[in-house]
């Protein structure tokens, strides 16, 4: 399980861990968009994410799947966990 500060937000090193056939959980970039492919329960989603930047994915597939988790804590502003 490889856990990931925020600004290590990036297509190539998700699909980097994913190949290696390991985990990863990092916080939501804000700003990226996904594809919701089916919801799992409450805030908890399957998702496909394209990144807007063709550079991003050059070699790689179109699209990477990933869960994510939206939580809020109190006093703070939503915000969500994104894991493989």
């Amino acid at each position: 399980m490889v856990l990931m500060d925020q600004g290590f937000w990036g297509y190539g090193l998700f699909w980097q861990i994913q190949q290696q056939e390991a985990y990863f959980a990092i916080r939501r970039y804000p700003g990226v968009h996904f594809k919701t492919i089916r919801h799992l329960g409450p805030k908890d989603r399957l998702v496909a994410w394209k990144p807007s930047n063709p550079r991003q994915r050059r070699g790689l597939p179109e699209s990477i799947r990933l869960r994510v988790i939206d939580y809020r804590i109190k006093g703070f502003r939503p915000s969500a966990v994104v894991t493989n």
